[in-house]
């Protein structure tokens, strides 16, 4: 289940599954990490890109639930769909920076010693 502020997205489904899939891992230490900056994105933008999108994935997950021969390699297939058009969409939508760049341990209280120190100093 995706929990966010906005839509919350879930879905249940039951498939015998007769195969496992290896999945590759990535060496991470040698990729640069971006942070999606929610706190500056045009939600409504994002909101209707993936208006676009997600309805045809939903008609695919229909009818997979209706579908008796349902595989692993199917449920994979719609997984990295949706993946990919969540992906696409906040590419487009959101802005994006390298993590660490904004001051990572600041936080309100900070905030709240920043105004009384700048108010002080205003008297």
């Amino acid at each position: 289940m995706h929990l966010s502020k906005h839509l919350p997205l879930s879905v249940k489904s039951a498939c015998n599954i007769d195969s496992c899939y290896a999945v590759n891992l990535v060496d991470s230490d040698s990729m640069p990490v971006y942070s999606l900056r929610w706190d500056h994105a045009d939600l409504t933008l994002y909101r209707n890109a993936t208006g676009c999108y997600l309805p045809f994935i939903l008609q695919e997950l229909s009818f997979l639930e209706n579908n008796e021969n349902v595989n692993a390699k199917l449920i994979e297939g719609v997984y990295r769909w949706l993946v990919e058009v969540l992906s696409f969409c906040s590419e487009n939508t959101i802005p994006l920076q390298k993590k660490h760049f904004l001051k990572f341990w600041w936080d309100q209280e900070l905030d709240a010693l920043k105004d009384q120190s700048i108010s002080s100093c205003n008297t």
